[in-house]
C-alpha cells in the first residue's frame, strides 16, 4: 500500500533563492544533532550543509531569509533522512515572529539580512565590512560560462529543533520546485565569509567545522510549499 500523498497548508511562488551546497566536518555536526536523535548524512566522510538565501513574499509581506540546514536521519534506525534547521534569520520582526512562536522554527530577527539572485548574487547578514555572513557568487556569463537552468528541486523532511520541550520531536514535509542554474564553488571568484566576531553558536558552528562551498544553485521563481507540522514523543 502507498503512503497517503502529503497535503500542502502553504505555498510560496515566485520565490527568489540564492543556495550554497557545501560540506563540513562531520564531527562537529555529528555532537550538533546529538541532543534531537539525529546524525548528519556522511558523503565522502563530511556533512552536507546548505546555506541559503530567500527574497518573497507571504500573504503580500515581503521578506528576505537566510537559513542554515544540514542533511540528516534519525538516530533510531530509520532509513528516513532528510534536513535539519539549524537557524534561520528573518528580515520581517513578524515573520520571524509567526515562523518561531507558531511553528517552532529557530528564527531570529535580522534587519540587516540583503538577499539578491543577481549582479552579483549575493546573501549577507550584517554591514560591509564586518558582516556576520557573506556569501557572493562571483561573475559566471560574462567568462562564457552557461546560465542554463533545469527543473530542480527537493521534496523530504525537514526536522525541527527541539527546543524549550526536549520531549518532543517536531517535523514537516516541504516540496521546493524551480528551474535551477548550478555553478561549481570557485574561490577566485566566489566569497564566503564568517565575521570573526560573530556570536551566533550556528553561524560561529560553521566556521569552526570548516565549512567549503562546493555548489551554488540559483533560481529566479521557485515554488515553496510545506505540510502541517508533525510531533511526536521522543
Amino acid at each position: 500500500m502507498e503512503p497517503p500523498a502529503v497535503k500542502y497548508i502553504a505555498q510560496l511562488v515566485g520565490v527568489r533563492e540564492l543556495a550554497l551546497w557545501g560540506a563540513a566536518e562531520l564531527s562537529w555536526w555529528r555532537d550538533h544533532l546529538a541532543g534531537e536523535e539525529l546524525e548528519p548524512v556522511e558523503v565522502d566522510g563530511q556533512a552536507q550543509v546548505f546555506v541559503t538565501g530567500l527574497d518573497a513574499k507571504w500573504m503580500g509581506i515581503p521578506f528576505r531569509d537566510i537559513s542554515v540546514a544540514v542533511a540528516a536521519r534519525r538516530l533510531s534506525g530509520s532509513a528516513e533522512t532528510g534536513v535539519f534547521l539549524a537557524r534561520a534569520f528573518n528580515a520581517s520582526r513578524f515573520i520571524a515572529g509567526v515562523e518561531r512562536w507558531w511553528f517552532h522554527l529557530p528564527y531570529l530577527f535580522r534587519a540587516d539580512l540583503h538577499v539578491k539572485v543577481r549582479d552579483p548574487a549575493a546573501m549577507r547578514l550584517g554591514g560591509q565590512p564586518g558582516a556576520d555572513l557573506l556569501a557572493e557568487l562571483g561573475p559566471r556569463e560574462s567568462s562564457g560560462e552557461s546560465a542554463a537552468a533545469q527543473e530542480m528541486g527537493y521534496t523530504g523532511a525537514l526536522f525541527l529543533p527541539t527546543g524549550r520541550d526536549r520531549n518532543r520531536r517536531r517535523w514537516f514535509m516541504v516540496q521546493i520546485r524551480g528551474l535551477t542554474s548550478t555553478f561549481d564553488f570557485d574561490a577566485a571568484r566566489d566569497r564566503f565569509e564568517i565575521g570573526s566576531g560573530c556570536g551566533d553558536p550556528i553561524l560561529a558552528g560553521l566556521r569552526a567545522s570548516q565549512f567549503r562551498g562546493v555548489q551554488w544553485h540559483v533560481r529566479r521563481s521557485a515554488t515553496h510549499a510545506r505540510s502541517k507540522t508533525f510531533q511526536a514523543r521522543r
